[in-house]
């Protein structure tokens, strides 16, 4: 029996010793690939490969609501990172439809 508990504590003070090995190398393995994606992300933002879009919003003047909606939405960071919104008459925005057609 004391063979066997003796036997029972070396095998876990190695698992304890290779447990935290493994823990390290883990820790080490997910800094090394944040970094490799915060690099990578850092370069093709400033490399310009991301162009905003030019929306153009067309809202009737009586439209109070569907103004502030548009606003609303515009003003979200998520929004603001790949669409530029600009307010138009209804004149202004069939030129620059005609134009770019």
């Amino acid at each position: 029996m004391r063979f066997f508990l003796r036997y029972l504590s070396l095998e876990g003070k190695k698992s304890l010793i290779a447990a935290r090995k493994s823990m390290v190398k883990f820790i080490v393995m997910l800094l090394l690939i944040a970094g490799g994606v915060l690099a990578v992300s850092l370069v093709m933002k400033d490399a310009g490969v991301f162009q905003t879009a030019e929306i153009g919003v067309v809202i009737p003047e009586d439209e109070a609501q569907t103004k502030m909606v548009a606003q609303f939405i515009s003003a979200m960071d998520s929004v603001k990172s790949v669409c530029h919104f600009q307010y138009l008459n209804q004149d202004k925005a069939m030129a620059s439809l005609e134009k770019a057609h």
